[in-house]
């Protein structure tokens, strides 16, 4: 019996995972929400940038074809107009040495108030593709510095909200509403030890 011939992708995609294994591509951006709380995120260029040399060096490139796109109009919140668009993306994996290829067929959504909701898709659905794809490892790696500070429990929660309310926030008590908000919370004592010690910090640094 003869065997079925493998095209060289595989091993390729194969190669380019375990590159990138041992490599956390961190959240170096940062956007504030309603101005209460601010979180770390990776862009569309964290990806690319480190994905291009990968890519390269196992020989493989991507081609990129829409295979459909949906709008629709929509009213936000405020009464102002949205424009959201669907997408339904080709991605084509292919190897350039003997051409042998596989698809990813990935869909996503973006809105926009503009004329950017179709861009907004296309980076989405490239960036979330390519994590999924390979598998890419997304967080940051800790040291044992890191793992001290989740043991270390010297205030329990109750302290650690009067500190919060008596030196940061007695006038401003409303801002633990976003906070709640942002955790998926309806009381303040939910919160984990952890997530509060995240709270103070970011409050001496005047993140929120």
């Amino acid at each position: 019996m003869s065997e079925i011939p493998v095209g060289k992708i595989y091993a390729s995609i194969s190669n380019a995972m375990h590159q990138i294994w041992k490599v956390w591509i961190r959240k170096t951006h940062q956007t504030n929400q309603w101005n209460l709380w601010w979180y770390l995120f990776r862009s569309i260029d964290d990806i690319m940038n480190y994905m291009n040399k990968v890519l390269y060096d196992n020989n493989i490139i991507i081609l990129i074809n829409v295979l459909d796109i949906q709008r629709e109009e929509r009213t936000s919140a405020k009464g102002g107009n949205l424009l959201s668009s669907i997408i339904k993306v080709e991605y084509k994996w292919v190897n350039t040495i003997d051409g042998s290829f596989v698809i990813h067929i990935f869909a996503w959504e973006a809105m926009d108030s503009w004329d950017k909701s179709i861009w907004k898709a296309l980076s989405y659905a490239y960036k979330m593709m390519m994590t999924e794809a390979l598998c890419i490892p997304t967080e940051d790696k800790k040291d044992p510095d890191y793992d001290q500070y989740e043991v270390v429990k010297s205030k329990d929660n109750i302290d650690i909200i009067k500190e919060i309310n008596n030196n940061f926030w007695s006038e401003e008590k409303e801002k633990w509403n976003g906070i709640l908000k942002h955790f998926k919370k309806e009381k303040i004592e939910e919160l984990s030890t952890k997530q509060l010690w995240d709270i103070l910090a970011q409050i001496k640094r005047k993140k929120i």
